[in-house]
């Protein structure tokens, strides 16, 4: 029996090897030898894990599934490709795309959309590390909607994951329009839901005010605010609605000392977190544009 990875891959070899339809017919169908090849690979790219030797893992993972996808165990050709995504994705994030993208072609080929929307999220995470943000944008755009569209159990709630993170690549790319929207669309699949987390949806009803101030929209973001009000009376009270209100304020008063004040006094009882801190800069770097414009 092999104990190193390199005599696995060699017998994997000789298994998927070509041979003539007598040779098969003596020997067992295709699908028996190709599925024992693969599990050769499998455990090589184990062995190869063991020694810390992830790019070898990752081939050795990648040619397993190639060998499943000729085997009568094609279904699980998906999850041996995911297999390879993790190991390279320790040392050449290009070969964890590609074989991220191998496993989310076959999902979808399956019907298996939410686990295809599961793995293009950890696409998008791939796409931000190599700072490609609108292939980031596009693979959480596209899980937001597979998400929904698996008939066996649609998901609000990832869905929603997804879409945020879409707004937050948008309010990246300065897009505050798109992200906007998409804190709307947020929103939207959140009141929809029988249950709700409030915080959440007021977090939101935040985000999505801010982005239309910082995309210089003060009629759109006044609309906001009272569209919020409308869909929930208790926003009218909260911290969140108040701050909108004092940035609007200054805004139109061209105050940045005043909306600093405003900000330390908010950050006292809800820390603001990364994402309104960026859009909240962009706001005053607005404020202060104009100021210079009118020397």
């Amino acid at each position: 029996m092999a104990s190193r990875p390199e005599e696995l891959i060699q017998e994997a070899e000789k298994l998927g090897a070509p041979r003539s339809k007598l040779m098969s017919f003596f020997s067992g169908g295709y699908g028996d030898r190709f599925d024992e090849a693969a599990e050769k690979c499998i455990q090589a790219a184990n062995l190869y894990k063991v020694g810390k030797d992830y790019t070898a893992a990752g081939r050795a993972f990648e040619k397993a599934a190639a060998y499943r996808e000729q085997s009568d165990m094609s279904d699980l050709a998906g999850p041996v490709y995911f297999d390879a995504y993790k190991a390279y994705k320790q040392t050449d994030i290009q070969d964890a795309a590609r074989c991220l993208e191998k496993a989310i072609s076959l999902e979808t080929l399956r019907g298996w959309f939410s686990k295809a929307a599961d793995y293009k999220m950890k696409l998008g995470e791939l796409y931000e590390e190599l700072d490609d943000l609108n292939r980031a944008i596009e693979s959480y755009e596209t899980a937001a909607e597979w998400y929904m569209q698996d008939p066996q159990r649609p998901s609000p709630f990832n869905s929603s994951k997804a879409l945020v993170q879409v707004a937050k690549m948008a309010v990246a790319n300065k897009d505050y329009r798109k992200a906007a929207e998409n804190f709307d669309r947020v929103i939207q699949l959140s009141l929809e839901e029988e249950y709700r987390r409030r915080w959440t949806l007021h977090d939101n009803f935040l985000n999505s005010g801010l982005c239309r101030i910082a995309e210089q929209d003060l009629v759109s973001a006044e609309r906001a605010v009272d569209g919020f009000i409308e869909m929930d009376s208790d926003f009218a009270t909260t911290e969140e609605c108040r701050l909108l209100q004092d940035v609007i304020s200054c805004v139109k008063e061209g105050d940045t000392d005043q909306m600093s004040q405003k900000l330390f006094e908010y950050d006292r009882m809800k820390k603001l977190d990364k994402l309104k801190t960026s859009i909240l800069l962009q706001i005053k770097d607005n404020i202060q544009n104009v100021d210079d414009d009118l020397l």
